[in-house]
């Protein structure tokens, strides 16, 4: 067994951006000695830290669902790791089913469809996905008769989507893409994880009593400048519901969620996705998290963005 390390290697905040995209002086590397454990904690060995949309929130002063970050703080981050000494895809279902209540034949829309979320909904057939975006498409894709409609950010990204059995798959880069989306028609859910004009568009095509799940707004949060959503009229006149939902809420349901999603795997229903970035061109891991941040913001990640912190290799349950 290697010996225990006596000094911990962290990013922490450094200074606060203004609105529009983080810099090089945002976060700074340092180290900092372990200190000897008290009872009742325990020493984690991190492996992968998680890069999410979110984080950017954290980084403005503004309230939220979580405290803002302080300035000298660590940098707040999900990871998985494995305790070394001691002393004694959740969202994108909870998203589904609690907040849009998907049901068979319905037509769901999933923005951000390749992202970490998005492609999980794929996995019910002929429903039209979200991405939480890849799980969210892959559990609707796993229904009866429903139509998925994703939606993604590249040819890549699109040819994935259409692989896993999307029957509208849209480019929103494209010339066309507002018109194309509109040619898709009534929707019953829309899956949103980015917000801004693609809702706005959405918020025109309800369907009387549809469902919006406010899952993120990944175009507003590297914005300079914010969109201006007009169309909220038609939640009054179609009677729709838009609701936000953060996971953490549900962090007593997770098993449930857990072993809904293994049996979908277990029955070749859904994939995973992930981006892994681990050491580089003399670069750790961790020195690579400011990258995976940056990429997640401008769109450059399929599926869930990981950084291999551990230099270990082992077998991944991921």
């Amino acid at each position: 067994m290697a010996p225990l390390p006596i000094e911990n290697n962290t990013i922490t905040f450094a200074e606060r951006p203004s609105r529009g995209p983080i810099s090089s002086t945002t976060f700074r590397q340092q180290r900092s000695p372990i200190q000897p454990l008290q009872d009742g904690q325990v020493l984690v060995q991190i492996d992968y830290i998680s890069i999410d949309p979110t984080m950017r929130i954290w980084l403005n002063g503004a309230r939220s669902y979580l405290e803002p970050i302080k300035i000298g703080a660590v940098m707040r981050a999900a990871g998985i790791g494995r305790v070394v000494d001691s002393r004694s895809r959740m969202t994108a279902y909870f998203g589904v089913f609690d907040i849009g209540r998907l049901k068979d034949s319905e037509t769901i829309v999933v923005s951000g469809a390749a992202g970490s979320v998005g492609l999980v909904n794929l996995a019910l057939p002929t429903v039209s996905p979200l991405l939480f975006p890849l799980i969210v498409a892959q559990i609707a894709l796993s229904l009866s008769k429903c139509t998925v409609v994703a939606i993604a950010g590249s040819s890549e990204k699109c040819a994935s989507l259409e692989a896993l059995g999307c029957q509208v798959v849209l480019n929103y880069k494209d010339h066309d893409f507002k018109k194309s989306l509109r040619k898709v028609g009534l929707v019953d859910v829309f899956f949103d994880n980015v917000g801004g004009e693609i809702l706005d568009i959405v918020l025109g095509q309800l369907k009387p009593y549809a469902r919006v799940v406010a899952c993120g707004a990944i175009s507003a949060y590297n914005a300079e400048r914010s969109y201006g959503v007009r169309n909220t009229p038609n939640l009054v006149a179609m009677k729709a519901k838009i609701e936000g939902f953060i996971v953490l809420d549900y962090a007593r349901r997770y098993p449930e969620a857990r072993a809904y999603l293994a049996d979908l795997r277990n029955k070749g229903k859904i994939m995973y996705e992930y981006t892994v970035l681990g050491p580089e061109d003399g670069k750790s891991g961790l020195e690579r998290c400011v990258e995976g941040l940056e990429a997640v913001l401008a769109g450059r990640n399929f599926g869930k963005t990981l950084i291999k912190v551990s230099e270990e290799e082992r077998e991944s349950k991921l």
